[in-house]
């Protein structure tokens, strides 16, 4: 397990993109941890 920290600066950022690049993130750790547990599944 680690822990991710990600800060976003309100003058520069608004709150919709924040979202829409932290989902990305979720979707891409995820990704990862599905094809890290079917590499796992599919070794002898």
């Amino acid at each position: 397990m680690a822990h991710l920290t990600l800060t976003f600066d309100h003058r520069v950022c608004d709150g919709g993109t924040a979202v829409g690049f932290l989902r990305h993130v979720i979707e891409g750790i995820t990704d990862i941890t599905d094809i890290a547990e079917s590499a796992e599944i599919a070794a002898p």
